[in-house]
């Protein structure tokens, strides 16, 4: 097991890069993975593992159960600073991994899908990603300018769940639609109540953007807009809190 001191390592500075910037890992196809259970959502995916590192201060003791599994797998110690400089989390997760970013395959839009309108924070694509996959979601598909699915702070919001679920990035609304034959809707304010709605069985629902909500442009091409119901003094949900409880209404209507 090899050590990590130096912030000038070639190494740290992939991970250090890695974390930051959005386009190295695009370009790389890789991404860091923070504390034991993304590496251990990664292992029981199709991902491939490309190192772990951990925390030199903590005893490998603790991690001997993760280590059956990764025998073949690089495996490094980074002093306890430099773990805190990747990760720049409070509480130090102790282990993190380089994982490459596995690729989608097509997935045809039956049952429930979300497009996903320029959603802009990553931890509210996060909990949306991770309600998609405990909702049984069919896919996800996500226009040019949404947030990276595979940012470490998306994973952290998603725990993980991007691994078992179809995420689409960079999707061209109007292309999307060329082939679509299932009904569109889009989840807005002044759409009908959600509460008496009858939902299809094959959908698309679109989540719009934190501040502007559904393009105007792509209201003019849906079947239906629908709302949740909610007091009247309070001006609006959370992005994610709301297609949470659009996915959960879903659910109830055909589960």
């Amino acid at each position: 097991m090899l050590s990590i001191t130096s912030k000038e390592n070639k190494i740290f500075k992939k991970l250090k890069k890695l974390y930051e910037n959005r386009l190295f890992r695009k370009s790389e196809r890789q991404t860091i993975l923070i504390g034991e259970h993304l590496i251990d959502c990664c292992l029981n995916s199709n991902c491939k593992l490309r190192g772990v590192f951990i925390d030199s201060s903590i005893p490998l003791e603790k991690f001997q159960n993760l280590f059956v599994r990764l025998d073949d797998i690089p495996k490094y110690t980074l002093t306890n600073n430099l773990m805190r400089e990747i990760s720049l989390l409070k509480s130090c997760p102790g282990i993190i991994a380089l994982a490459d970013i596995p690729s989608t395959s097509f997935t045809k839009p039956k049952d429930l899908n979300l497009f996903l309108d320029d959603i802009q924070d990553p931890g509210n694509l996060g909990s949306i990603i991770r309600s998609a996959q405990a909702f049984n979601i069919n896919a996800i598909f996500l226009s040019e300018n949404c947030a990276d699915v595979w940012s470490p702070k998306t994973l952290r919001g998603s725990q993980g769940a991007q691994f078992l679920i179809n995420c689409h990035e960079k999707q061209s609304f109007e292309n999307f639609l060329k082939d679509l034959s299932i009904p569109i809707f889009s989840l807005d304010l002044k759409g009908s109540s959600l509460s008496s709605t009858i939902l299809k069985r094959d959908m698309v629902v679109i989540i719009g953007n934190e501040g502007n909500g559904v393009n105007k442009r792509y209201k003019k091409m849906v079947k239906a807009s629908i709302s949740i119901p909610m007091n009247n003094n309070v001006e609006s949900l959370n992005v994610a809190s709301a297609a949470s409880i659009m996915m959960y209404e879903y659910n109830r209507q055909f589960q």
